[in-house]
């Protein structure tokens, strides 16, 4: 949102950024854990689903009840600056789609130095987790960050974000 309205930005890095309104993130967070319970039969899945997005959307506190409204294309439409998409291919919070929907909001607005990058069995923690769902992050075997990620952000950044020199 603030690269969208400040030219003064140099670069945006977005980790597993929703490329999608929040209401199809909330969807999305409610849908995966039902889909990879085997305990629950194929054909009751869309009742459970159904049941349980009520049950996560009642109630909501004022700043998660805004988040469900916001459309991030119309802001990613506005971001000028170069960008590096990084999304997790075993995501179970924010949709793997979402890496390219935010490309190409960014290219068809006209912003050519966008770069995007998904890596598989890495989990919104950014921890190897070919699970993706968060009830299994403390059973992780080690909370290290995939390597190639952080190898990634180290050379996008020093590539594209030179220091500015008198500033």
């Amino acid at each position: 949102m603030v690269a969208a309205k400040d030219p003064s930005i140099a670069g945006l890095i977005t980790l597993a950024g929703p490329g999608v309104p929040g209401i199809e993130v909330a969807r999305y967070q409610v849908e995966q854990p039902i889909l990879k319970d085997p305990r629950i039969p194929e054909a009751d899945r869309e009742k459970e689903f159904a049941k349980q997005l009520e049950d996560d959307l009642k109630d909501l506190p004022a700043h998660e009840s805004s988040f469900l409204t916001i459309n991030p294309i119309q802001y990613n439409r506005q971001v000028r600056c170069p960008a590096l998409i990084i999304q997790d291919g075993a995501d179970a919070t924010v949709p793997v789609r979402s890496a390219q929907r935010i490309a190409s909001a960014m290219r068809d607005s006209g912003n050519s130095d966008v770069t995007v990058s998904i890596y598989p069995g890495v989990s919104h923690s950014l921890l190897p987790d070919p699970g993706g769902l968060s009830t299994g992050w403390a059973a992780l075997p080690a909370f290290l960050t995939t390597p190639d990620l952080l190898d990634e952000l180290t050379r996008w950044s020093v590539a594209k974000l030179k220091p500015m020199h008198g500033k």
